[in-house]
């Protein structure tokens, strides 16, 4: 199973070029144009990456990662946000993985990519559970699930 990559970017041009060359990449890919549609996409399916422009209109990159790790129900992602400006903020508390400044080339989004993304093999994935959806509401860990009374 291909690693899925979530870009956010208010640009759509950028948003389709990154698609273009993930999916190259060999990534399976969803888009979405600011915060408050990755915010839905992620609690649809949460990816196993995040690319996230900074700066956009309605929710800000870093309203979108805070948002993100302040719900206990969503599972933690790396998030790789795209700058304009390397300003030095510290994000790595808000749970950035990395900054990466615009204008962005190829081989280093690739290589944040390759370094943040989770290993996994088919065999993980195969014997992995299944999360159940409650409602709609997004994944159920297993914390909360019932322990059968037979083991």
């Amino acid at each position: 199973m291909r690693a899925q990559i979530l870009v956010v970017d208010d640009d759509a041009n950028l948003r389709e070029l990154l698609e273009l060359h993930l999916r190259a990449a060999g990534y399976s890919v969803r888009l979405a144009k600011d915060g408050i549609a990755a915010g839905y996409a992620v609690l649809d399916s949460a990816p196993d990456l995040i690319v996230c422009d900074s700066h956009m209109p309605r929710m800000t990159g870093l309203e979108f990662v805070a948002a993100l790790r302040a719900d206990c129900t969503v599972p933690r992602m790396p998030i790789l946000l795209l700058t304009s400006i390397d300003d030095g903020f510290g994000d790595t508390q808000l749970g950035v993985a990395e900054n990466l400044v615009k204008p962005l080339r190829l081989d280093a989004l690739l290589a944040a990519i390759s370094k943040h993304l989770p290993r996994r093999s088919a065999l993980a994935d195969y014997l992995a559970p299944r999360a159940p959806r409650v409602d709609g509401l997004g994944p159920v860990s297993s914390e909360s699930r019932p322990i059968p009374a037979s083991l």
